[in-house]
């Protein structure tokens, strides 16, 4: 029967409104192709295009062998799936469920199952954030504890009365609680960094004015340090897409490691980094020492969670997540990471930023966004060094 005006335009209405449904729909026939995608599938899996089988845009076998089910006459059913799209595994959650007429009359090009797909990455993300949490402060903080129980134990029993042990033992006990809580302060901020790691920034973000402000920031504990900080950028420009505060926090963590492992009396320089071939849309700072440098071997593993090089003179005291934070960091801001060195040649950190687009003429320039909102797998390892898939490269001349 050919439908009526009426049925047209409800028709019409219809797919109008499926069109602009916030969550990603697709609709499949028995053959398990496409018959139809709306505008925040494309969005989330890229094309979409009618006719061709659902494999050709979502390659996940659990999201396939739910819809090849449901089309044979199965149940509805729901299941989890991951994605990867420009460096971002997402983690989704795919409702698979009839359509239409079921039964061996129904045509193979008719639809015959429906896909609405839920964005569970960030709730995946903060389970994640929780055990590692806890499976990380309880390990950290074990030795320091155990410190500083043993220093109680021994002022309220042997040493109670001892002024020496007491005037002894406090300053240690004060450097053991300092460290816990820096700990803590490091692991919740990584937290809230990793949550939001799949949201990429929009705000404009002046590099030079801030890379000033953060090295004046950081002056006291390189003086305290006696370590001579040299800057030769210039104190504006050039402009940058992220988050204020949290590029503020990657430049300190970088200066504070190099004010650490560098050594007196430095200096610790920042430059700008020359511009490189591959990445001409983007801008790098170089944050340098003139410290013990790093073995090749360590290079890779730097960025990990409490990752420290041993006997080499960069495993001062820290909590071993600066490096860390950084690299999350850059993979929100889809920058990456470059680290240069040599033993006895020290070491030069490269913080890659996306360039800022210009704004169109008549528009205003955006505000910088800040905060507070604010686990990679090697490639193979190359002439230049090494290429991790969250964007973070190791180089070691």
């Amino acid at each position: 029967a050919v439908p009526g005006p009426g049925e047209a335009g409800r028709a019409g209405q219809g797919a109008e409104l499926l069109a602009g449904l916030p969550l990603p729909l697709i609709v499949l026939d028995r053959q398990m192709r496409v018959r139809f995608a709306n505008r925040a599938a494309g969005e989330m899996f890229g094309p979409v295009p009618a006719g061709e089988p659902l494999s050709s845009a979502v390659r996940a076998s659990a999201l396939a062998d739910a819809v090849a089910a449901v089309a044979r006459g199965g149940a509805a059913r729901a299941v989890e799936f991951t994605h990867m799209r420009t460096r971002e595994e997402r983690v989704l959650m795919a409702h698979v469920q009839p359509v239409g007429e079921r039964g061996a009359e129904q045509a193979a090009d008719q639809p015959a199952v429906m896909v609405l797909v839920e964005d569970h990455t960030r709730p995946a993300r903060i389970e994640r954030m929780r055990r590692d949490f806890i499976a990380n402060a309880s390990h950290e903080l074990k030795t320091p504890l155990a410190s500083l129980a043993g220093f109680i134990e021994t002022l309220q029993g042997p040493a109670a009365d001892d002024a020496q042990a007491l005037k002894r033992f406090l300053p240690i006990m004060a450097v053991q609680a300092e460290r816990m809580k820096r700990l803590v302060e490091d692991l919740t901020s990584l937290s809230r960094i990793e949550m939001n790691e799949h949201v990429r920034p929009t705000g404009t973000v002046d590099l030079g004015a801030l890379v000033h402000e953060t090295a004046a920031g950081m002056a006291p504990l390189a003086e305290a340090a006696g370590v001579a900080l040299e800057l030769a950028l210039p104190g504006h420009g050039p402009q940058v897409t992220g988050a204020r505060d949290e590029l503020g926090q990657l430049f300190a963590n970088l200066i504070d490691n190099a004010i650490k492992h560098g050594g007196a009396p430095g200096p610790v320089r920042l430059a700008p980094a020359p511009d490189e071939p591959g990445r001409r849309a983007m801008v790098g700072v170089a944050v340098s020492d003139r410290g013990p440098g790093i073995a090749r071997e360590h290079i890779p593993r730097l960025t990990e969670r409490f990752y420290r090089v041993q006997g080499s003179g960069r495993a001062k005291e820290g909590t071993g997540l600066g490096l860390s934070i950084v690299k999350h960091i850059l993979n929100r801001h889809r920058g990456e990471l470059a680290i240069r060195a040599r033993p006895g040649q020290g070491a030069t950190f490269t913080a890659w930023l996306p360039r800022a687009e210009p704004a169109p003429e008549g528009e205003t320039e955006s505000v910088p966004e800040s905060g507070p909102e604010s686990g990679t797998e090697s490639a193979p390892e190359s002439a230049q060094g090494v290429t991790e898939k969250a964007g973070v490269t190791r180089e070691s001349s």
